[in-house]
């Protein structure tokens, strides 16, 4: 149970409320995943998966937590999440935000059948330093074009899959394995820097693009 939430909601005149949150600004990196995103979010707001689900789910949904299906659970796509919510919510541009999700990045060569949706795929070198991308994401992508190392695919710590889906069941560790390894050691750092130098985002955007 997550307690002590961070985050304040403020009633605006159209019946909607605007959400007050934390966010560390200037940290996020080009094509960063909002799988990785919404992780930080959960640590610097203290808040679980049903309150990230009913904060920021568009309204016009109409849905509550429980309203969610496997595959809108899967944090490789936008599912009922409101752009505009997560865009407030990470301070990120339309293109950030779009460039988070997976689907943005599929042509029509390759299908969703080679897409890792619900385990999460990632270089070790990478995510110790705060990041993981859409692109490790896809099973014809074996290893890290800005460390050339194989890509990770379990705990290094108790060697289970770690969940790419938003339930409590993953998010016990925000940025960790529900065995509480912490993938991220800087996590706890209270200053993030920008997890990756602009030439190695040109090689993520290289591949991507």
């Amino acid at each position: 149970m997550v307690i002590n939430s961070r985050m304040v909601f403020i009633p605006m005149k159209n019946g909607d409320h605007e959400l007050t949150t934390n966010w560390r600004a200037g940290t996020s990196s080009q094509f960063e995943s909002n799988w990785s995103k919404l992780h930080k979010f959960a640590y610097l707001n203290h808040v679980d998966s049903i309150q990230i689900k009913t904060s920021l789910c568009g309204d016009e949904w109409g849905l509550k937590p429980h309203c969610w299906g496997k595959k809108t659970g899967q944090l490789l796509y936008p599912g009922h999440f409101s752009p505009r919510r997560l865009i407030s919510a990470f301070r990120a541009s339309e293109d950030s935000l779009k460039n988070g999700w997976i689907q943005s990045h599929l042509s029509t060569d390759h299908s969703m059948s080679g897409i890792h949706a619900l385990t999460l795929r990632y270089c070790p070198d990478c995510i110790q330093q705060g990041y993981h991308s859409p692109l490790y994401q896809m099973s014809w992508i074996t290893r890290c074009p800005v460390h050339d190392v194989p890509l990770s695919e379990s705990c290094p710590s108790c060697g289970q899959f770690i969940g790419l889906t938003l339930t409590n069941h993953d998010f016990v560790t925000p940025y960790g394995c529900k065995c509480n390894y912490l993938l991220w050691p800087g996590r706890d750092s209270p200053v993030w820097e920008n997890a990756l130098t602009r030439p190695q985002e040109e090689l993520i955007k290289d591949v991507l693009t």
